[in-house]
């Protein structure tokens, strides 16, 4: 009667272990459907607002190797693959440019590049025309201007 009682107890136990895994594969599930929803909305609105959208290729592996796993995850490649069908489908221009063209370093307003610039540094003041860079927006602006530049048949330069 002791054996009987005793398997009992574990046969529930395991019961609930496998519950509560399925319960949190479930969640998973509906957490990546909601970030693909999500996507494909940002897409959607992107391609709506804009006529033409000018992103940089990014390389994923070495991001990998300098802030880990967190980088698949956010899914930035599958992200420009819908954005890409997004502007097909809408006849909106899709532009991309080369990883290799600096985009931090050079002063959006001059085109001084700043050798000096790390990545730790996230605002600088041009030496030159003595302008203040936010390093995210000053990226922006040179992609931007990269990818029209691209777009007109301009040879776009490392050198910017």
């Amino acid at each position: 009667m002791r054996k009987t009682y005793k398997f009992k107890v574990q046969s529930q136990s395991n019961t609930i272990k496998l519950g509560n895994m399925l319960d949190d594969m479930w969640d998973i599930h509906v957490h990546i459907m909601h970030l693909q929803r999500w996507q494909w909305k940002l897409a959607t609105r992107l391609c709506s607002e804009w006529d033409i959208l000018c992103f940089e290729t990014l390389n994923i592996e070495g991001m990998k190797r300098l802030w880990g796993r967190k980088v698949s995850d956010y899914a930035c490649y599958q992200f420009i693959q819908i954005l890409e069908q997004k502007c097909a489908k809408h006849d909106k221009i899709f532009v991309q440019i080369g990883q290799w063209t600096p985009t931090t370093k050079p002063c959006s307003d001059c085109g001084h590049r700043n050798e000096n610039l790390s990545l730790s540094d996230r605002q600088w003041t041009c030496p030159k025309c003595g302008s203040h860079h936010d390093r995210d927006i000053n990226a922006a602006i040179n992609i931007k201007q990269a990818g029209l530049a691209a777009l007109s048949g301009a040879v776009v330069s490392p050198s910017l």
